[in-house]
């Protein structure tokens, strides 16, 4: 492929809508950079999708419901109307696959890569500079029986 391909899984409606409508978030557009880098392309696709939730989810999902509207296990009605209304709202089959993506192409900016390396080169040093002052606190923390003077 000529361009990294991200997949961004979304499984509210209501976010997936927000999003849909929005600049690329900050955060994904770094993410995207660093993948740009490493795989050496000058483009990157983020596709975002809108997902169901997995059947173990909605069926965890109504019996929690269940439980709660219906304590002795007699389904009822208004659990029957109500678990419609929330099973539409973690279902999407119904919707077109082309409604439910959408997606942001990305360009290479060698200044942002550059920016990136750097700051994991920092980030490097200090986690070694870290390293070094909790050994001298973990070397300093127990004191050597012969040389305490009473």
């Amino acid at each position: 492929s000529q361009k990294v391909h991200e997949i961004k899984n979304c499984c509210d409606l209501g976010l997936f809508l927000r999003t849909m409508n929005k600049p690329l978030l900050k955060r994904d557009y770094l993410q995207m950079q660093g993948y740009l880098s490493i795989f050496g392309k000058e483009s990157g696709e983020i596709h975002y999708c809108l997902t169901e939730y997995t059947d173990e989810t909605i069926q965890e999902q109504k019996d929690i419901i269940m439980t709660e509207m219906c304590p002795d296990g007699v389904v009822t009605e208004k659990f029957e109307q109500y678990w419609y209304y929330v099973e539409r709202k973690l279902r999407y089959s119904d919707m077109p696959v082309k409604e439910r993506v959408f997606t942001h192409l990305v360009h290479k900016d060698d200044e942002i890569i550059k920016n990136i390396h750097q700051r994991v080169e920092d980030a490097r040093d200090w986690l070694h500079d870290y390293a070094r002052f909790h050994e001298k606190v973990i070397e300093n923390r127990y004191l050597d029986a012969k040389k305490i003077r009473i």
